[in-house]
């Protein structure tokens, strides 16, 4: 199995995992002024199973002082910052392999075109 595709892989999963944490963010900032209506609200419960696993997790990492509603904050930052690092490795494996179907991108980039080459 190929390196990238497995770092290609985690860093989609991570991206889905972040936009669940933004989505249920975005929902709760438009409930601020009623939170009690927002935990009968069906698709903000969606976005809280989709993202409740990596908060128990978080949970399980940090000291037991930091309070619970924090939690989605503190996984939303590991999230962000491991898929920060997966992206570091994939333009590195890029770098090592530019002939790679995932590295098109930076393989024109090197060469200095921005896009698909126009036909002649």
């Amino acid at each position: 199995m190929d390196v990238l595709f497995v770092v290609q892989v985690t860093k989609a999963i991570v991206e889905v995992a972040l936009m669940l944490f933004v989505a249920r963010g975005t929902l709760a900032l438009f409930f601020l002024p009623a939170p009690q209506k927002l935990e009968g609200n069906f698709i903000y419960q969606l976005f809280v199973k989709g993202t409740q696993p990596l908060v128990r997790l978080m949970r399980l990492l940090t000291p037991p002082f930091v309070l619970d509603r924090h939690l989605p904050f503190a996984a939303f930052g590991i999230l962000l910052f491991v898929w920060l690092g997966l992206g570091m490795v994939k333009v590195n494996l890029c770098a090592e392999a530019l002939d790679h179907s995932a590295c098109e991108q930076l393989a024109r980039h090197r060469a200095g075109t921005s896009g698909p080459a126009a036909p002649r």
